[in-house]
């Protein structure tokens, strides 16, 4: 499995690589940067006849790897021009020495202000590819002047663009833009993934993504952050045995419905039935029971005073799918629920009864909770700003502190418990719509009763959730998608991903 790392765990790597191999930092700048120019000659398939590549540098270590990349590029014979973004006076020392060994090569075009600007705009014109190397993972400020004009340039050229390691303008830690970005086709990610190469804007600027093996030792860092990878996912379901019954597939709870939402823990209950659960029983209050919907058979919907009524022989409960946020009542509900030591997955509106009750908890080993940026922001009581700018740090600290299984959704969706955490990208945009998350809760509560781990069954649950999405978009598109699409095709992300 690739790790994660954060970019100061990443420079710790480079740094120990150095030191372990006996070598100086320019000579890992150059053997990344001859891997990266073997990933651009193998997978952007560059034809010496027809293809003028045009290297842009910024003045700090990606700009080495840039120069680097160009000096093999001219040495295959290809035409090559290479521009630096910046002062001379300004460059990093690795980068100066690179700089000097290829003079004789190539003339090191350098744009220092605005009225140099044409003469990029003319070398742009003249390229047919780009290699951006302008800023690295370390960027942490918003892009401004020739900066954003420079980038601006590259993403209206409508040439293909290789970035190295990140597309320049995005930030290393959050995968944020900075203002703006470079729209890469390609992205060579060095040694393995950063934080900023799979959350927030991420996957919209990254294009299709490479890993490029610079030797860089990455076992130095004592965390366990991976990157999905879809053979996580390819045992964990359970196969059925021909002497069992429907009590041997999970018999599911799902507490939820107020007035004008009852459809929600009917989409739950749904998706719970379509990922293999043997029995789904629907509790809402009883005052809400003549506006739920009965038209599913399958479903059993009961109503309730009380948690007695509707808890007994059950082996999992979602929380939350429609419940509002009037109803004081489902403080205690959920109380009793904690104390109950049943699995209990938490959701939507379940998330803001859970919000006065953190206190109360010692250990959460019991909850999974899947909230979206929102909703995370609303139950640590900070603005959704914050989170964005750091959540993986916002999820470690929760599941640190309660050892809850957190689902983070989002872009680059975030599942962690204390052991370990998985960033993954799963579906697609057409998902954002009403009912979707309710899906999601339904998937896991499902898995979770049919004996997955809480861990596993949140890993899988986001991946099939995700995978029938993906069929759903193949059939409606994006923009006609809907939540019941997405049940629709939740046997074909099982058959596809167990047969």
């Amino acid at each position: 499995m690739l790790r994660i790392l954060t970019t100061n765990e990443m420079y710790r790597c480079d740094k120990v690589t150095c030191e372990k191999e006996n070598i100086s930092s320019v000579t890992l700048m150059k053997r990344a940067g001859k891997r990266l120019y073997e990933c651009i000659i193998k997978e952007c398939k560059l034809n010496q006849e027809v293809d003028r590549v045009l290297i842009v540098s910024g003045i700090g270590n990606n700009g080495g790897d840039g120069v680097v990349v160009g000096s093999h590029l001219l040495n295959d014979g290809y035409d090559v021009r290479i521009v630096i973004v910046g002062d001379k006076t300004e460059l990093s020392s690795d980068l100066a020495v690179v700089i000097k060994e290829i003079e004789e090569k190539v003339e090191i075009i350098f744009i220092k202000n605005f009225e140099d600007l044409n003469i990029f705009k003319e070398l742009c014109a003249w390229s047919t590819f780009i290699v951006d190397g302008i800023f690295g993972i370390g960027l942490n400020r918003s892009i401004e002047g020739l900066y954003y004009q420079a980038i601006n340039t590259i993403n209206q050229s409508n040439k293909r663009i290789f970035s190295i390691d990140i597309p320049s303008g995005i930030n290393g830690n959050n995968g944020k833009v900075m203002n703006i970005a470079v729209e890469a086709d390609y992205t060579g990610i060095v040694q393995t993934y950063k934080l900023g190469n799979v959350l927030n804007d991420a996957l919209d600027y990254h294009g299709k993504c490479f890993i490029v093996d610079a030797d860089i030792n990455t076992e130095v860092i004592e965390q366990n952050r991976y990157y999905f990878d879809d053979e996580m996912v390819k045992k964990l379901l359970p196969k059925r045995k021909h002497n069992s019954h429907k009590y041997d597939y999970g018999n599911v709870l799902i507490l939820g419905g107020s007035i004008g939402m009852t459809g929600a823990p009917i989409l739950s209950g749904l998706a719970a039935l379509r990922c293999g659960s043997g029995l789904v029983t629907i509790g809402i209050q009883k005052k809400h029971y003549d506006y739920i919907t009965k038209a599913y058979p399958e479903l059993m919907i009961k109503p309730y005073d009380s948690l007695n009524d509707v808890i007994y022989k059950k082996d999992v409960v979602g929380f939350g799918p429609g419940l509002g946020r009037y109803d004081s009542t489902y403080y205690d509900l959920l109380r009793e629920l904690i104390d109950s030591g049943l699995p209990l997955v938490i959701d939507a509106d379940g998330l803001f009864y859970l919000k006065d009750l953190l206190n109360e908890i010692h250990d959460g080993q019991n909850i999974i909770m899947t909230p979206h940026v929102g909703e995370l922001a609303m139950l640590l009581g900070i603005d959704s700003k914050s989170i964005l700018e750091d959540p993986m740090k916002y999820v470690e600290d929760l599941v640190n502190k309660y050892n809850f299984t957190v689902v983070l959704k989002g872009t680059g969706t975030i599942i962690a418990n204390r052991e370990y955490s998985i960033i993954g990208h799963f579906g697609n945009p057409g998902m954002a719509t009403a009912g979707s998350g309710d899906v999601l809760t339904g998937i896991i509560t499902s898995l979770v009763g049919q004996g997955l781990s809480l861990m596993n069954a949140a890993i899988l649950g986001v991946y099939l959730h995700g995978l029938a999405g993906n069929y759903a978009r193949d059939e409606v598109g994006e923009y006609s998608l809907i939540a019941t699409d997405i049940i629709k095709y939740l046997s074909n992300a099982i058959l596809s991903t167990f047969v």
